[in-house]
């Protein structure tokens, strides 16, 4: 089976989660929810556009970005949009960058899962 891949692993970012991380002193983490990225593996496709752990995916393909394990309320999971293209596709998505704070359009083509990558369900 050939599953679309993006090369990330993240967390939904919400009210809670910026209250832990600002008990910890990081403060300048975006007021939109959104997908976290934690780690970018290497040589990804999410690697090869540049994105960083810390960035914050808050929009693909025009469609808002849900911190919850399930899409709904006209926002989507990013495995559940990324789940929706083909390989090769390209998916546009607005991105908070940690570096510098700014919000900026990155676009990923979308690879295929590798083989030895595992049942992992982030995308």
């Amino acid at each position: 089976m050939v599953r679309p891949y993006l090369g990330i692993r993240y967390t939904g970012l919400n009210d809670d989660l910026r209250k832990r991380f600002a008990q910890r002193g990081v403060t300048n983490l975006p007021k939109q929810d959104g997908a976290l990225i934690v780690e970018v593996y290497d040589g990804s496709p999410a690697a090869e556009a540049g994105l960083q752990p810390q960035d914050v995916i808050l929009k693909i393909n025009g469609k808002t970005v849900t911190p919850d394990k399930k899409s709904g309320k006209g926002k989507v999971t990013v495995a559940d949009a990324v789940g929706k293209v083909k390989v090769g596709d390209r998916v546009m998505m607005e991105v908070w960058h940690a570096a510098n704070g700014r919000i900026g359009t990155v676009g990923v083509r979308v690879a295929q899962m590798p083989a030895d990558f595992g049942n992992q369900p982030e995308q």
